[in-house]
């Protein structure tokens, strides 16, 4: 269907939104209820809605892959309506988390291909020792193997999985067959984190941009080109804009190393899996 052709937006709502209703009734079904059959099920429709979500909605005047409109810059309440689903991840995986390995062995081959380990392998790295230090030290992170302490707990909690998944996720060969090892990042999405951006703390802006440029190395994927490619430009051109890199002492030379990272993400090429 062509987004241009209103008809066909029409029909893509409805058909969304029965798909949703229906993913909403299996939402509100007990784990037990279900059971490994269903959980299987289930998440694999929430991986599927994802990928619609994630898609740039089309505007008429053709603005939408401006930076500028990006959410980023926008002032509209329902500005992460988008990350909803998204962040949902993290809360649906933790409720289901009995179920959990089984339902990984079932969508690996699905996702990945046979023989593939796919998100069994990237659920093993739990430890903050893959994670850059200068990230550590600007994140506040607390790792006693570098002397880093951090007076609130709650920062590795909030930034530490994800940080550890962005590690991970930029070793990877950015091939077409490894795209959906990047999903682990957003089920890492901590709910104080989604709060973060929505109030645009330039952590949790740094974090997800990093996510987003490691995105844009993946050429002509449909569902996620466009938003990734616009909403990374938007989040370097905000960070540019509070000129991070010029605070005082040690915090604008972490600042520095950081966004240099940021800027280098869409080029980086990793290892194949």
């Amino acid at each position: 269907m062509s987004p241009g052709i209103l008809q066909h937006r029409i029909a893509e709502h409805f058909y969304q939104s029965l798909a949703i209703q229906d993913f909403q009734k299996a939402l509100e079904t007990p784990g037990k209820s279900l059971g490994q059959q269903g959980v299987n099920a289930l998440l694999l429709a929430a991986l599927l809605l994802n990928m619609i979500a994630f898609t740039l909605p089309h505007q008429d005047n053709g603005a939408e892959d401006d930076p500028k409109s990006s959410w980023v810059f926008s002032f509209r309440e329902d500005r992460l309506g988008w990350l909803a689903l998204q962040a949902g991840l993290r809360p649906l995986s933790i409720s289901l988390s009995p179920y959990l390995d089984k339902t990984v062995a079932f969508l690996d081959p699905i996702m990945f291909g046979h023989g593939k380990a796919g998100w069994r392998e990237i659920r093993k790295f739990q430890s903050l020792s893959i994670v850059p230090e200068s990230w550590i030290r600007e994140f506040k992170l607390k790792n006693e193997s570098i002397g880093c302490k951090s007076n609130n707990a709650d920062q590795n909690e909030i930034f530490g999985p994800a940080m550890i998944a962005l590690a991970h996720l930029r070793s990877i060969h950015s091939q077409q067959s490894t795209i959906l090892f990047n999903w682990v990042f957003l089920i890492k999405i901590h709910g104080d984190l989604k709060y973060l951006l929505y109030n645009r703390d330039e952590r949790a802006l740094w974090l997800l941009g990093y996510w987003l440029g490691l995105m844009c190395r993946y050429d002509g994927v449909w569902w996620c080109e466009r938003r990734a490619r616009r909403d990374y430009e938007a989040v370097r051109i905000r960070l540019h804009e509070l000129h991070l890199s010029e605070r005082a002492g040690v915090d604008g030379l972490y600042w520095k190393d950081i966004m240099q990272e940021l800027e280098d993400a869409p080029a980086l090429t990793g290892r194949e899996i």
